[in-house]
């Protein structure tokens, strides 16, 4: 099984993770995998508790999970 099944160019992603980084204020590095999480519409599962507090009671919530949930 490859590692990875698709290779996304970030310059496809800069808009929307920029638009995430602003609107979370959060970094915008964390925001370019929410950001293919969304035009993907998959889930984003991540063990930084930070970002998870972050995204939390926004429109992204349901988006993202913890590692282990």
């Amino acid at each position: 099984m490859p590692l990875f099944q698709r290779i996304s160019p970030c310059v496809t992603l800069i808009q929307n993770a920029v638009a995430l980084s602003v609107a979370l204020d959060h970094p915008a590095y964390d925001c370019f995998y929410l950001a293919i999480a969304i035009v993907e519409d998959e889930l984003l599962v991540t063990a930084d508790r930070r970002f998870l507090s972050v995204c939390a009671g926004t429109r992204q919530a349901g988006r993202i999970m913890a590692l282990g949930s």
